[in-house]
Parts: C-alpha cells; structure tokens; sequence
C-alpha cells in the first residue's frame, strides 16, 4: 500500500532526495551536484510515496503565478516501473495543484518519457533541448475545460448556430471560459455579447496536412489554441436564460485557399465552454459544452477567410439565440479534443475602430462602385432597400484598383473577395461575420443601401507623430501607419490585408522598429513572439516564412532570422528581459540550423524543394546573391546572441558563436570583396550597405556606397537592401543623401506611389502586385530615430539628436512613452525646441 505525503521545503526531505539522485544521478548520470536545487529548500511543495515507509517515488511543484504551477522532478523506483505508480503520481499533483486554483501546469519532459505525459494530457511545445546530456522538451497541460467536452455539427460545414437553455437564480457572478474553432460569436437571450471580431485569434492550431503546399513542410512544429474568458454575470437574467454561439470556419476551418498551395481544413469548427455561476448563497455550479447539446444552420452558406460569405437570410430564426426558439435543432457530435496547448487570450480582439461613409465612385447598368476614400481593411455594411424582394440577390465585391475601363481590377489582389447577400425581408444589416475585406473601391450589386465602412483591425494606439515641410516624408508616414494598421489582425502584422493575409516572419521582422516607433504594439509582438516559436521545428531548428503558418516562400536569413531580430529588437524597446530569456535557446537552434545549411562559410540552402530567397522585390531582376544575404543575416543574428548573451549573463556559447562569425567573414570575403574597391558584390542593389552593417571592408566600401547612391538618385533596392541602405547611411553621417533618397521624384520612389494616388505603401515600387503592404515602410522607424532623433533608453526613457539635414527646412513630431511625452523641432537639421510632458 502506498503512502503519499506531501512536504514542505523546510520539513525532512533526505528520502525524497534518495529517490532522484537514485534515479536521476545513478541511473542517468545526471550530476548530483545539479539535481539538488535552489528550489528545493525555498518554494518547492514536495510529494513523497512510500512504501512500508521505504521511499519509492517523489515528485514536486512550484508556483509561477495563480493559474500556472510547474510540476517535475517526477521519479519512480526502478522496481515499482510499470505498475501505475507514475500516473498516480502525476494525477495526485493534478489535484493537488488544482485544489489551489492551478488552470495549467507545464513540465520539463525529457524526451524519451514524451510518450508517458502525452497519454495524461500533456503536450509538446517549443524545441528540444540539453540539460546537460539528457534531451528534455517542455509540455503543457490545461485544467481549464477538464469537466467540459468539445461539439461540432456537422462534417465540412461552414457555419453553426449552437444554442443550449438552462436555469440560474440569485446570480451573484459568472464567468465563461470558450472557444469556438475558427472564429466563433457569443450571444445571451439573443443578444450579442461584446464587440470582439474574430476569436480567437489565428494559431498554429493543430496538426494537419500540409503536404499538398507550395512548398512543403515536414518539420515538427508546436501547436497551441487560445481561448477567452469573459464576465458574463450581466448579460444573465433570473430565471430561464439561452446562450447562443455562432461559430465559422475562421482560419481554423478556411478550405478554399490556393494561396502558397492548397491548405484544405485544419478541422471541422468545434466549440467548447465552461459556465460558471456562483449564486448568492455562495454555491456554485458549472454548464458545460456536451454530448446532449444542440445546433442549427446558420443563415451563412459559406464563409471563406479568402473569398467572402454567403448569407441566405431565408434561413434566419432571430430567436435562435433565445428562450422562445421553437424550430428544428441537431444533437451535437462530441468528439476528442484537438492536440494543442490550450492558453488563455490576453491580449485584445479585432474590433470596429472607425466608420467611414463610401462615396459613389461610379453608376453602370447593374452596379454602383463605391470609393472608400482609402486603402484599409474591414467591410461595407449594406442594407436591403424595402422595394428588394425576398430571394433577391445583393453582392459586395472588393478591389484595390479600377481598369482603365474604370472596373473593378483584382490584378494586386488576386483572389475575388466577394460577399453574396439573399434577402430574407428580416431588415438585418449586411456584413460578413467571419472574414474582413481589405482595398479601396467596392462594387455593389443589388437593391441594397450602403450604410458605412468599418474599418476593422486589431486596435493599437497611436504612439508618435511626424510633420514636416516635405509632402513625400508625411506622405510615407501617414501611408505607413494606414499600412501597418491594416495589416494587423489577430494580434499578427501581416505581410498584406487581402492576397495572403499571413504573418510573413520577413515583413514583421523589417517593420518592428517601425512599428514599436510609432504604435503601441507590444501585445502584437509578444503575440506573435510565440508564434514564431511555435514554427520553428523541434529537432533542427528550422523557422517557417509565416507565423502562424500557412505555407509561403522566403529564404533562411531575411525570414527565418526574426527568431533572433523580433525578440531583441522588442527588447530594444521594452527592456523586458523575459522576452530574451524565452527566445534564447531558440535563438541558438536556428543559428544551428543555419550552420547546418552552409558550404564553405556560405549560407547555400534552406529545405530541399523550397525557396532560399536573399533579398525581395528589388525594382529590377535580383541581382544580390542570395547566398550573401543568408549569410550576412548568420553574421546579423550571431551579433544578436552575443548582445543577448551578455544581457542575460550566458556567455558560454561565444567562443562558439564568434568561431562560426570568423568562418562566415571569411567566406564573404574570399566570394564577394573585391580588394581594389573596397566594394562587395560589386556594390549591386545595396550589397555594400549589408556589409558595413557587420563591419565588413574598410573606408572604402563606405564611400563606394555613397558614391554610387549619389550618382544613382534612386533606390536600385528589395525590402531588406532598402531598408539596411537607409540605416547606413543615417548612421554614418549621410543622413542628408538618406533624405534625398527616400524623397527623390523618379522611378524607384516612394513619390511614385504617392503621385499615383496611393494612399499605403506598395509591394513593389512600380505597383504590379499589392497595394497594401508595410515592409518597404519599415524605414519609417528612421523618422523617429533620426530625422526627430528620439531614441530610447535602456532605462525606459529617451534621447533626442536629429541627425543633421540641412535641406529638410523644418521637422515637427513626438512620441510617448507610458506617462511622459517628448515633442521636438527642427529647422534645417538643427534642434530649436525639445519638450517633455506628462500624459
């Protein structure tokens, strides 16, 4: 017979500690001067299990933070193996930690007992790793949705209506922790709950079939879904009471897409929940999604995150939601949970940030084109006009541009992204419900009334300002914004709002100075922080070109590099060290992998049958060798780790990292240095401004760049040349040819676009694909940091010294930062007035 006891770090612990060094030291030859730790005599609760009071297993836990414990050191006699003492030891923790008010709990696993854990619930993220010669991956398991079991409704569905009844009194408080997969809607007695868009947020969701893509994959990457918790104690009433979920295909069920390769499902849209309702008593008590719930179909036919809906409001019972509902139902299908981490949504949803009233661009027989007024991202809102009759038909149709016909184009677009609307005389305003559109013009068919814009995203404040007496410099900095903006949706900065829609890990990392310059974005980034982690594969190291992925091409350095760039950078802003320490060890396994595909000090490939893109979207054919630029972002990322390495106070890897720096300087010489020039590469498309960003050449590769952008007048540049050409020449002293460059009136110009009537940034200079794209914008993190000169402080403060532009006649602007606020001028490249205020 077994006998648990539970210790604390301060009782007698000599027969726990006989276990695991028994076990862990002996058997393992883990070094018993580590297995002890500082957590064992100060925050650890220990768990001994003896026999005939001869110890034979142990365990503990120590507290994180209220809802997160982190259980381990799990040990069982070698004896006693095999019989079920190892799950009765875990499960004992489990409801242990529970009973203290734990939702998760997240172990060290080593790898070969991955098996084990995964069987009690627990899963795998992040990558493999040494604590000193054994492989360990951490795991995470949720208590949040123990009691409660996942529903769908019906296989290859688009949309569901679910809907259960039931009875509460004397409510004191309530609270509802859900998820509805893609995106779902929540309502109470046939009211929308809250003005949240699009939750939860897109993640890599789970395991599915990626082999039919573009470029495929094979790696093992991690998976995690969130879920949101909500007081609800308002929208209750005494008495009965209908929730009501509208859940649609989101992300999470888009089936569509040929965007970078056929995806098809992740799964079928499901949905789980957990009521909670403490009444006034002090009692409480659960509902909970399950096997005896119902459903009905949903007015929404189709729901494409790509394409559009279909709505057929024929099918709409508004009493769905609500305790008077008589119509037919389905029973819901419980099925087993998806293989993910489960976490909580801490961060804001996409909401209705603004409306703008759509002006008639032009009238044809059976259309009206509509224009925005600008290039955004959210949908229109129509209305059937009481003349349409019931079956009519109405269409929205989105595009950035109009022919020279003055027709809808959907060339920079690609896709058509149209919403179908079928009247059911039900007065209901007309709007897709799981998917924003994204362009300028919109073409509407129908007998429908156009009631406004929403511009949709996920909500980030404005944090600078920028004016100046150059119309092409606030052009790109309002366009930047406008950019950024839309292409922010579930807490991911996007590569475009409309053709792609993803998380490209290139873009987001360009634009992260940029965009931690002018918003307040650092619930994005420490959002899609971990989604870069969570594509980076278990075993190599390797990182995908989008996060959360969805398939796309890109090259090793410019994408996968955000590993490294995203975290340091957001530390660069933040001073938050934990961001580091998290993205630490994996920093270093794609510096490993990047090792892994060099020849000859040269960053030569990525994975077989894929891209190994350099640079991107130069104006002319790319010329820059791919294989200096991966290389160069191995030299970039290796002066990241070594900065890190000192923050964080682990240098043990330098004389690694700085060996594998010599071997890759090398090769970059030996290929690409021409010793007569001083020049690289011949000094094509920005290739001299790479390599004095890591301290290649010598005066002369400097001066060769200057030489040449003086005679050239305009950029020759893709999106990494162009934005590394712009900081060089701000750090050099050359802040005055940076200026001319970025306003120039050729070709290759930012003016271009603004003469073309852009109102964001494009993704090629000369406009042949998306209107709609942030990562040529990301210099604008040098209109803050140089040409107002405000900088921040590794103390959370700032420093102002414009760089000196004597033709620029005046530059106004200013930034927040938390309570205070600093506002500068400048005239002719001289500071006139700084000043600083509370907020």
């Amino acid at each position: 017979m077994y006998k648990f006891t539970w210790l604390s770090s301060s009782d007698n612990l000599e027969k726990l500690f006989q276990i695991r060094l028994e076990v862990f030291c002996d058997e393992q030859d883990y070094p018993r001067e580590l297995e002890i730790d500082e957590h064992d005599h100060t925050d650890a609760v220990h768990l001994l299990v003896t026999e005939n009071d001869e110890p034979v297993g142990c365990a503990r836990y120590v507290k994180i933070t209220d809802d997160l414990y982190k259980i381990g050191r799990f040990a069982v006699k070698k004896s006693k193996r095999k019989t079920g003492l190892g799950r009765q030891i875990v499960e004992a923790c489990f409801d242990k930690v529970k009973s203290l008010g734990c939702k998760e709990v997240v172990i060290s696993a080593q790898t070969q007992a991955v098996g084990f854990y995964e069987k009690l619930g627990f899963v795998p993220y992040g990558i493999e790793y040494m604590d000193e010669h054994i492989p360990h991956v951490n795991m995470k398991r949720s208590f949040v949705f123990d009691n409660a079991t996942w529903v769908e409704f019906e296989k290859d569905i688009d949309a569901a209506l679910y809907r259960r009844e039931f009875f509460v009194k004397n409510i004191a408080n309530a609270h509802i922790s859900i998820c509805g997969l893609g995106y779902f809607e929540l309502f109470f007695n046939g009211k929308k709950f809250n003005d949240d868009l699009f939750i939860p947020a897109q993640t890599d969701y789970e395991d599915y079939d990626i082999t039919k893509l573009t470029y495929p994959i094979f790696d093992t990457i991690s998976h995690r879904i969130l879920y949101l918790e909500y007081d609800v104690t308002n929208a209750l009433e005494d008495g009965e009471n209908c929730i009501g979920v509208h859940v649609g295909n989101g992300w999470y069920g888009e089936h569509e897409c040929r965007s970078e390769g056929y995806h098809g499902r992740v799964g079928d849209i499901k949905l789980i929940y957990k009521l909670t309702i403490t009444d006034k008593d002090g009692e409480t008590y659960e509902f909970v999604s399950g096997e005896n719930d119902e459903w009905i179909r949903s007015f929404i036919t189709r729901a494409s995150i790509y394409f559009g809906e279909n709505h057929d409001y024929r099918l709409l019972d508004n009493s769905w939601a609500t305790v008077d509902y008589k119509g037919e139902s389905f029973p819901c299908i419980p099925v087993n949970a998806p293989v993910s981490v489960l976490q909580k949504q801490n961060f804001d949803a996409d909401k209705v940030i603004r409306t703008l009233k759509p002006l008639i661009h032009r009238k044809t027989e059976n259309s009206i084109i509509y224009d925005i007024g600008e290039n955004t991202s959210g949908y229109l809102v129509l209305k059937f006009n009481d003349t349409a009759k019931i079956g009519e038909v109405a269409t929205a149709y989105y595009v950035e541009i109009l022919d020279k016909n003055g027709k809808p184009d959907r060339r920079t677009v690609s896709k058509k992204s149209i919403d179908t609307f079928i009247n059911g005389g039900n007065n209901e305003l007309l709007y897709p419900h799981f998917t924003w559109h994204a362009g300028r013009f919109v073409e509407v068919k129908g007998d429908v009334s156009v009631v406004e814009f929403r511009v949709i995203h996920t909500p980030l404040e404005t944090i600078a300002e920028f004016e100046s007496s150059d119309e092409t410099l606030n052009w790109i900095f309002d366009a930047y914004k406008r950019t950024q903006l839309a292409n922010v949706h579930g807490n991911i900065p996007s590569d475009c709002p409309h053709r792609e829609r993803l998380g490209y890990t290139g873009d987001g990392q360009l634009t992260i100075g940029a965009a931690m310059n002018v918003f307040d974005c650092r619930q994005m980034y420490k959002k899609w922080i971990r989604d870069i982690l969570d594509c980076q594969d278990r075993t190599t190291g390797h990182i995908q070109h989008t996060a959360p992925f969805r398939g796309g091409g890109g090259g090793p350095g410019g994408w996968g590099g955000a590993v490294c760039v995203v975290p340091y950078r957001y530390y660069e802003f933040t001073g938050d060290k934990e961001v580091l320490s998290d993205c630490y060890l994996p920093m270093l396994k794609y510096i490993d992998f990047m090792e892994s595909r060099m020849v000859d000090g040269l960053v030569m490939s990525e994975l077989e049958g894929g891209w190994c893109l350099g640079d991107w979207c130069t104006p002319e054919k790319i010329q820059i060798p791919e294989p200096y630029v991966n290389t160069f972002y191995l030299i970039h990322c290796i002066d990241i780790m070594l900065k890190v390495s000192k923050i964080l106070d682990k240098t043990h890897n330098n004389d690694r990292l700085l060996s594998l720096r010599q071997v890759c300087v090398n090769a970059m010489y030996k290929n690409y240095y021409d010793e007569d020039t001083g020049s690289f590469s011949n000094g094509i498309q920005g290739a001299d401004a790479f390599a004095v960003q890591i301290g290649l050449g010598d005066e002369r590769t400097f001066k060769t760049l200057l030489t040449k952008y003086i005679a050239l007048g305009q950029f020759d540049t893709g999106i990494f040349g162009t934005f590394f050409l712009i900081k060089t020449l701000f750090e050099n002293d050359a802040a005055s040819l940076a200026y001319r460059l970025l306003t120039n009136k050729n070709g290759v110009s930012f003016f271009n676009m603004k003469k073309q009537g852009a109102t964001t940034i494009w993704e090629n200079w000369n406009g042949e694909a998306s209107h709609n794209h942030p990562m040529f914008g990301a210099i604008v993190e040098f209109f803050i940091s140089h040409i107002l000169g405000i900088t921040y402080t590794a103390n959370g403060d700032f420093t102002v010294k414009p760089a000196y532009i004597p033709e620029l006649k005046y530059a106004t602007g200013s930034v927040k930062l938390g309570n205070k606020k600093v506002s500068v001028e400048i005239k002719h490249g001289k500071l006139i007035s700084t000043k600083w205020s509370k907020i």
